[in-house]
Formats: structure tokens, C-alpha cells, sequence
């Protein structure tokens, strides 16, 4: 299960930096700024702005890894 401590951590960073989520059906988001991404009141779910322009609810339990996105240019677009 992912630490919702460390998705604070990674939206509250000061010097924010693009990262990607990774859930346990393959699916991927990236969080390109802060605003895009919020943690329930009881850290058990979050909602990500996907590229669709929705926000997509996601159980903290489903989220297998927190990665940093490249700034080189080689970003990879996720799924949904």
C-alpha cells in the first residue's frame, strides 16, 4: 500500500517536481502540478486530473509507485 504521507510529501514540495503514478491495473497518471492531484480527508483515495480533463478517483491500496517524470524530453504519455 502506498504511504499517503508520501504523496503529501511530493505535492507539497516546494520545489514541485512532476511525478508519475502507477497503479496496481497497469494504469498511469502524471501529476504535472500540484493542483492536480488531492488526497481525501482520511487518506485512503486520491483524485488525479487526468489528461482528459476529469479527475479520476484512485485508492491509495491501488497505487503501486510514485516516480519522478523526466524534464528531458523523454517523457512517455501514460494511460488514462
Amino acid at each position: 500500500m502506498m504511504n499517503a504521507e508520501r504523496f503529501h510529501e511530493l505535492l507539497r514540495s516546494q520545489a514541485f517536481r512532476p511525478f508519475r503514478v502507477r497503479t496496481t491495473d497497469g494504469d498511469t497518471f502524471e501529476v504535472d502540478h500540484p493542483d492536480y492531484a488531492m488526497v481525501s480527508r482520511d487518506d485512503t483515495d486520491v483524485a488525479i486530473y487526468d489528461k482528459d480533463n476529469h479527475f479520476r478517483p484512485v485508492a491509495m491500496d491501488h497505487i503501486v509507485s510514485l516516480e519522478p517524470v523526466r524534464s528531458n524530453g523523454s517523457r512517455k504519455p501514460g494511460k488514462r
